[in-house]
């Protein structure tokens, strides 16, 4: 990103409509990061593109987890 950041491409195939898209984000990251969806939450971005989220899993394998999603494993 332009400000230095790192961030994640992920593509979803819901459309955007009703929060269905946001839905899946949440549930496909909840899976590959083996963390309840209620520990993802949208913290800005909800109608945009481009999200931030909060993960607020105490497990230290998340980090290495977020590592492999981001070396595309």
């Amino acid at each position: 990103m332009p400000d230095g950041s790192e961030y994640l491409k992920i593509n979803i195939i819901s459309i955007p409509e009703k929060g269905k898209a946001n839905s899946e984000l949440i549930s496909w990251l909840s899976k590959r990061l083996k963390t309840p969806k209620s520990d993802i939450t949208i913290i800005s971005g909800e109608l945009d593109r481009c999200k931030k989220l909060l993960i607020t899993s105490p497990h230290p394998s998340i980090t290495t987890a977020l590592q492999a999603l981001a070396e595309g494993k």
